[in-house]
């Protein structure tokens, strides 16, 4: 069945109506009484229509060409295709609105309803004599224009003013558009590129509909991919690191860091600090695809990606299909690292979604006609159906120097999506190292005496500091990272393979790994 806008639904509602009336009435209708704010843009956009299709033929002409086409199986003509189409004389069918736009919201209309949409609609099922947009003749100027609304009073505009009203079960038997919000159809925003638009149900395609005999069929292609390891290749990681793992298997009290930032060793828990290493955020990977942030990028109904042909029998690689599943859209990380006084604030690269995710399956169709020729129409893939992957950073942030810094930092990730900034205040409290001394032999280093971070020697700090920040932006969550966490949590395997200490702020996971600085 045909979905109708409401206002067919409510002139279908009283079918003895006459479609006698020739003319607008002039009926005393209060403009700003029946327009709300849910249809304020539809309003004017009807307002601006009804000027330029009175002035302009050639667009009454172009009107009820593309309406007849029915590309969604109904008398519609959307905007977002054929704003830029010519119409005549090199102008656009949006060059020749903005003609009429005299209160310059043509901008700001197509901003807020990106789904605007003209229904040309077809009543003579009603009574032969009511409009139709078959028996239209676009040669006489006068047209109403109305749009999808609710009420006693359903407002008409011609000429670029509203001129009166038709009574909701009146039909008409003169010409009238109806603008509207097209239910047929769906957008998809990203942060870059133009917008998208598919079909709601593949079903309103009128493309699909194929005259020669054939079938079509559905398929999924699903690659099986699993969630990627924490483990890294043992050989990629420092020396020294490795060496602390070894350590602190011979004895549990020694904490990798101590031998890695003061170079303790199992049976020595006296060691001066080494300025050569630092803490660097090595990688991470997003949790899953359902997160705040990623919803502007990717959105979750089906995507169309792109169309090919090749005869029956011939093949597409795995390669190729996973290439036509990626999406557009960039991520805009910033990460923050909060140890007491220390602060840095810095933004990844920019991060394309087909450098974070892998495609897991690739949904298309295909139809199949009577001589073997396939076709391939459309492919397409889900936000659910998206698998993360591991990202290098290298992020280099601080030596660990027990005597200026705390037991543990603050990892703060949010997603970039507003130019406006906020300055806030905020305070942590801090555990400080009390058994750092300086060495006895005339040197600057600080001693560090004891292994990991027992309580007997502790202090506590409140720190506060400024924090600038969007105003918008994604919160993607935080984790702690302690001193005596283990860096690397196992080794094994012939090929040594090495498990490392992961932290989850909810939406991100991240890996750390002390690295000697050039």
């Amino acid at each position: 069945m045909k979905k109708y806008s409401n206002i067919i639904l409510i002139m279908i509602a009283a079918l003895f109506s006459s479609c006698a009336k020739e003319s607008i009435e002039n009926a005393s209708v209060d403009a700003a009484a029946i327009v709300n704010e849910d249809s304020q843009y539809l309003s004017s956009f009807a307002q601006i229509l009804s000027a330029a299709v009175y002035n302009e033929p050639e667009l009454r002409d172009y009107i009820k060409k593309e309406a007849l086409a029915e590309f969604d199986m109904d008398h519609d003509v959307f905007y977002p295709f054929v704003k830029d189409e010519v119409v005549s004389g090199g102008k656009t069918f949006g060059d020749i609105l903005d003609k009429y736009d005299t209160e310059g919201v043509l901008e700001e209309i197509e901003a807020h309803e990106p789904l605007l949409n003209i229904l040309v609609p077809d009543w003579s099922w009603v009574d032969e004599g009511c409009f139709s947009v078959k028996t239209w003749d676009t040669s006489l100027r006068e047209v109403a224009v109305t749009y999808d609304c609710t009420g006693a009073e359903i407002p008409l505009y011609g000429k670029g003013q509203l001129l009166g009203s038709m009574k909701s079960g009146e039909f008409t038997s003169m010409p009238v558009l109806v603008v509207k919000r097209n239910e047929r159809m769906v957008y998809n925003p990203t942060k870059s590129g133009p917008v998208r638009y598919d079909f709601y149900d593949p079903v309103y395609d009128k493309s699909r509909q194929v005259e020669t005999k054939g079938t079509w069929y559905d398929h999924v292609y699903d690659f099986d991919v699993a969630l990627p390891s924490n483990t890294v290749h043992a050989m990629t990681l420092p020396e020294k690191v490795r060496a602390a793992y070894t350590q602190s298997r011979q004895n549990y009290n020694m904490k990798q860091r101590d031998h890695i930032y003061y170079n303790m060793t199992a049976v020595r828990d006296t060691g001066a600090v080494d300025f050569h290493y630092t803490e660097v955020l090595y990688r991470f990977r997003f949790v899953n695809s359902n997160i705040p942030g990623l919803t502007d990028d990717i959105h979750s109904d089906s995507m169309s990606i792109n169309t090919i042909q090749y005869n029956y029998g011939t093949s597409i690689s795995e390669d190729a299909l996973k290439q036509y599943g990626w999406l557009d859209g960039n991520f805009e990380i910033v990460y923050t690292v909060k140890a007491g006084e220390y602060q840095t604030r810095k933004p990844l690269p920019s991060l394309m979604v087909k450098d974070a995710f892998v495609v897991d399956k690739v949904h298309f169709q295909w139809y199949q006609d009577i001589f073997g020729t396939v076709t391939f129409r459309k492919y397409w893939v889900t936000q659910e159906e998206l698998v993360p992957r591991w990202i290098t950073m290298n992020c280099e942030l601080f030596p660990w120097d027990l005597s200026s810094k705390p037991f543990s930092y603050l990892v703060e990730f949010e997603e970039k999506d507003s130019e406006t900034t906020t300055t806030t205040s905020e305070s942590e409290t801090y555990s400080y190292a009390s058994n750092i001394n300086t060495s006895g032999d005339g040197s600057a280093y600080n001693v560090k005496v004891g292994f990991g971070a027992g309580s007997s020697s502790q202090v506590s700090r409140t720190v506060s500091v400024t924090i600038t920040q969007k105003e918008t932006n994604d919160d993607l969550g935080n984790a702690w990272v302690t001193f005596s966490d283990a860096v690397v949590l196992n080794i094994s395997g012939t090929t040594p393979v090495a498990q490392l200490k992961t932290y989850n702020t909810g939406s991100i996971l991240f890996q750390v790994v002390p690295r000697k600085t050039n």
